[in-house]
């Protein structure tokens, strides 16, 4: 714009005869395209901006729905319920937690639960039945199931592998 104004009170000063009309037309479409150019740049940098805050507040999101999760693991919590708690839902939740953390909110959830299991089986005298109760698990039977699934053992042989009783260690384990 301010080129274009230098141009017409140019005239006055003879600048028309200096740069002819084709080339005056020249300069201004070559200001016109920078300056096009430099606003889609600004688009993108705001574009990109927002982009880094909804990040930052989808991370924010995340984190605050693993710290419910650390704190309600053992309340037969739902991932519905944790994605209503953060103010998203359930597809994006899903979608964003295995994208954040690397994988499912249910598979999270459950690895909370095996992981409170083996502490408390190492750590303490309790029943595999208690344990199954204390880690958030509604039946003893689905606790047995998802910790042979997940370590290739029995809990009652975590127990005994991690205490000395266990002379042979099963090849399937993986803990």
């Amino acid at each position: 714009l301010m080129v274009a104004r230098f141009l017409e009170r140019g005239k006055e000063f003879g600048v028309r005869k200096a740069f002819g009309a084709s080339r005056r037309q020249m300069l201004l479409q070559g200001l016109t395209e920078a300056g096009i150019v430099n606003l889609l740049l600004g688009f993108a940098y705001a574009e990109h901006m927002q982009t880094a805050l909804e990040d930052m507040q989808v991370a924010a999101q995340l984190n605050e729905a693993k710290i419910i999760m650390q704190d309600n693991f053992n309340r037969n919590l739902s991932c519905q319920e944790v994605a209503a708690r953060i103010c998203m839902s359930y597809s994006r939740f899903r979608r964003l937690f295995r994208q954040y953390v690397g994988f499912a909110p249910a598979q999270y959830l459950l690895e909370l639960k095996i992981n409170k299991s083996k502490e408390l089986l190492t750590n303490s005298a309790l029943t595999c039945q208690e344990i199954a109760f204390e880690s958030g698990f509604e039946y003893p039977s689905h606790f047995n199931i998802a910790f042979k699934k997940k370590t290739g053992i029995t809990p009652n042989q975590y127990r005994d592998l991690t205490q000395g009783r266990l002379q042979e260690i099963p090849d399937s384990i993986h803990l």
